[in-house]
Parts: structure tokens; sequence; C-alpha cells
């Protein structure tokens, strides 16, 4: 959540709160402080509960700000740009890594490889997914 959204969502909660008489500025400006307080604590509670569906990349938030569903929807086409970059047997093993959470012995089993090599697969298919983002988080930028 960035800061307008945060000022968004106090005024929101503002809004659908009671009607209140302050005794001066100084009496407002507290209880404002206090409800955005609350809304940030809330958010880093969120953020903590964020949940990952099994798919590439697909995240499922709950209650993310629109600035925060623009941003991972954005790393969610990124992330799958990156994978379809990539040659069928890396992509294999990354999927199988992060998605399925397999251990490095079973996707050497099933892909016919030894458990040295996967690893070392991962390993560069990550390094390679790394180096496609230029560091600015989305691929060829």
């Amino acid at each position: 959540m960035d800061s307008t959204d945060l000022v968004h969502e106090t005024h929101l909660r503002v809004a659908r709160g009671p009607g209140r008489t302050f005794p001066n500025r100084a009496a407002l400006r507290a209880w404002l402080l206090r409800i955005l307080r609350n809304v940030v604590a809330g958010e880093g509670r969120r953020r903590r509960t964020v949940q990952w569906e099994e798919s590439l990349g697909e995240p499922v938030a709950r209650g993310t700000s629109p600035s925060g569903h623009a941003a991972i929807s954005e790393e969610a086409r990124n992330a799958r740009a990156l994978m379809r970059a990539l040659p069928a047997r890396e992509r294999q093993v990354v999927s199988m890594r992060v998605l399925e959470d397999e251990p490095f012995a079973v996707i050497a089993d099933r892909l016919g490889l030894t458990e040295g090599h996967a690893r070392v697969i991962f390993h560069r298919s990550l390094q390679a997914m790394r180096r496609a983002t230029n560091g600015h988080g989305n691929p060829g930028c």
C-alpha cells in the first residue's frame, strides 16, 4: 500500500465512522493519527498473510489496495514472461520446485537427471531470470 492508499483508507474510515466533534484541532489530529496507525498496522498484518495460488505467479492477496493489485498483477505478468523465455527443461525444473514444492530428488527422478544436475539447472534458471529483469523487476528493461 503506498502513502496515497493509506490516506484514502484513513479518510474512508473517518467517513464511515460515527459523527464526532472535537474540542480543538489537536484532538482531531490525534484521532486521525490513531486511525492512520491502525491502517498501517493492518496493512502489515495483511502483508504477512498474502497467499499465492498454485499457478505461474498468480497471487491471491486478501484486502490489497488498488496500487497493490496493480503491482501484483504486473509482477505476475513479468514472472510468466520470464518463465516462457526459459527452455522447456529449465521451465519444468523451476515449475516443479517453486509451484509444486518438489524436492530436487523427486525432480531429478521425474526428469531423468541427477539431483545435482537438477539443482544446477534450477540455480542457473533463476540467474537467467534475474539477468533478464536487469534489476528493474520487469523483463527486457
